[in-house]
């Protein structure tokens, strides 16, 4: 009888052990950013420097292999490396979605240049198959990566204020990994880079493989062709 209660007592210890910890990573969290605890300012105005835990919960931030403990409000640099948390502001067009976007600048850091990252460790779905995200138009030179293997990222729809990539992440479904996001330098001669990034989620739908994109835009650029189609046709502090 005691030994029962024994083997009864280590059964629920490690039970509750187990589901706190799977508890503790389960999902991942703030992926559209709209978690930032910071004041209200208008556009155009600067919120300063502010604990990474208050402009972007739940996430890490990374200048090369540096961990940062700031990230600017409402504020980007000229040259510098960043991680700047941007809203919530009047003007419409600087917000990709929602109330707040995170913006990553690789550029000069103490004694180099380096990437601009951000990291989560988190569950993903069982059943997911794509990560899926909004990027600001034009940008170029990041990468997105889950336990340091870099997913491709696609480019799936556009519109005025961003473009939505998306990358097959179906070998990850129901595992806990550590999702990264960098901005990288463009070259050695041009080492800054600016990447907004905004409403992340882990998809149920599959998204097409780059060879396949590559085949639809040729095929939408003969349609054109064929169908007659014609047309006319970066030191300081920069405030947001």
């Amino acid at each position: 009888m005691r030994v029962q209660r024994t083997i009864i007592a280590v059964l629920v210890v490690l039970i509750l052990t187990f589901g706190r910890q799977n508890g503790h990573a389960q999902t991942f969290t703030n992926l559209n950013f709209e978690s930032a605890n910071l004041p209200v300012v208008t556009s155009g105005q600067s919120g300063g420097l502010v604990p990474v835990s208050a402009g972007l919960p739940g996430w890490t931030v990374f200048f090369g292999n540096q961990q940062g403990t700031l990230v600017l409000h409402n504020d980007l640099t000229a040259g510098g490396a960043s991680v700047d948390i941007l809203g919530p502001v009047s003007a419409p067009t600087a917000i990709i979605d929602g109330n707040y976007r995170a913006v990553l600048q690789a550029g000069r850091y103490i004694a180099g240049d380096v990437a601009a990252t951000i990291e989560q460790t988190g569950l993903i779905p069982v059943g997911t198959q794509s990560i899926q995200a909004k990027f600001s138009v034009g940008a170029t030179d990041f990468t997105v990566s889950l336990n340091g293997q870099n997913i491709p990222m696609s480019p799936l729809a556009s519109a005025s204020a961003f473009t939505l990539f998306g990358g097959d992440v179906s070998a990850f479904a129901g595992q806990t990994v550590d999702l990264s996001i960098s901005a990288l330098s463009v070259s050695p001669q041009n080492t800054f880079n600016i990447v907004s990034v905004d409403s992340i989620v882990f998809s149920t739908t599959a998204v097409p493989e780059p060879e396949t994109w590559a085949l639809l835009l040729c095929g939408a650029v003969l349609f054109g062709f064929g169908g007659g189609i014609r047309s006319g046709s970066r030191g300081g502090s920069v405030r947001a």
